[in-house]
């Protein structure tokens, strides 16, 4: 199966660390009040959106879990004491 164009869980946490690392490490001379002010908000709506909507997307099994066997039915148990 082809996984090039999907998301999964490193990839959340690639974005996760990126966005974190431009926060902390970022330097942007000559930046106006309304140029912060949109830096800000973009990685805001980033940090609280766009790594949500990658978590929502995520396509990979992450694990299987069987079924766990049924217990007999009270008219089975019912039956059998017969």
């Amino acid at each position: 199966m082809d996984t090039t164009n999907k998301f999964s869980e490193a990839d959340v946490e690639k974005a996760v660390e990126f966005l974190n690392f431009i926060a902390m490490e970022a330097s942007f001379k000559d930046m106006d009040v309304k140029k912060t002010i949109k830096f800000y908000g973009l990685l805001s709506w980033a940090q609280g959106q766009l790594v949500n909507k990658l978590k929502a997307n995520i396509l990979e099994v992450v694990a299987v879990h069987s079924p766990a066997p049924a217990e007999p039915t009270k008219a089975k148990k019912a039956a059998k004491a017969k």
